[in-house]
């Protein structure tokens, strides 16, 4: 401001963004399997699901994220059908106006040590308008604790977490270090 204070508005936003992420992070029933897996006699880390199990059942996971575009609140469904994995996130983000949806296809393909699972994102920002991202993962195991993993994908300008946001290509690569076989 002027007289050197810090904008009221902005204190506002500083605080609901301070409350939102702590209350959001609270939400996510993963993060009490966590502390539980850490601290408790249960080392499990498989996710705790609500409704089903591992093979069918769904569950839900939170994220909070500061980005470009201010924060963003992701509610991600963990869903397993018929031993098939899928992630659904929504997205809300503000001050500026982010909504977005995106599913992942983990294992689209998979055999013996070769997997390969696909990814859509879709958006509406306030600074970029409406977008879309597509992107290819594979993964190949090639010893009892090493392989490697590559991502394709190409997006429209606008944000999602991990990529530029320019429009363009996204290519990545790297090694797996697997501690169970």
């Amino acid at each position: 401001m002027p007289d050197s204070s810090v904008n009221p508005a902005l204190i506002r936003y500083y605080n609901q963004s301070t409350y939102l992420g702590l209350l959001w992070n609270l939400a996510d029933p993963q993060l009490y399997r966590e502390v539980g897996a850490t601290f408790g006699k249960n080392k499990t880390r498989r996710p705790i699901f609500l409704l089903g199990n591992q093979t069918q059942g769904w569950t839900y996971g939170t994220l909070f994220n500061v980005s470009p575009l201010g924060y963003e609140l992701y509610l991600n469904n963990y869903i397993h059908l018929a031993n098939q994995q899928f992630m659904l996130y929504l997205k809300y983000g503000d001050p500026f106006k982010n909504k977005g949806i995106g599913l992942v296809w983990h294992k689209l393909i998979a055999q013996n040590n070769w997997k390969l699972s696909a990814k859509v994102d879709a958006w509406d920002q306030g600074l970029f308008g409406k977008g879309l991202s597509t992107e290819v993962m594979t993964s190949l195991k090639f010893s009892k604790h090493f392989g490697l993993f590559a991502n394709l994908g190409y997006k429209s300008k606008g944000y999602v977490l991990g990529k530029q946001l320019g429009a363009g290509l996204n290519l990545g690569g790297g090694l797996i270090y697997y501690t169970k076989y």
